[in-house]
């Protein structure tokens, strides 16, 4: 009786779990388990940060400007 109500249980189990992989998506702006920068560049693209300014310097002492108080 142990054993069939075991067989049961694993059963459902696999009927309730097989269905729960979702495929990746390419487009929807993540980058997922199976997509590469390659195969979806869309959601797995490096993105570069923009250059900084430059850090404006006080002339006669080679170094950042000196604050007003």
């Amino acid at each position: 009786m142990n054993i069939k109500i075991g067989i049961v249980i694993t059963l459902l189990a696999l009927v309730l779990f097989s269905g729960c992989v979702e495929e990746a998506t390419c487009g929807n702006d993540v980058c997922e388990a199976g997509e590469t920068e390659g195969t979806c560049p869309a959601d797995c693209a490096e993105i570069e940060d923009p250059p900084l300014p430059p850090i404006p310097t006080d002339e006669a002492n080679e170094g950042p400007p000196e604050l007003p108080f």
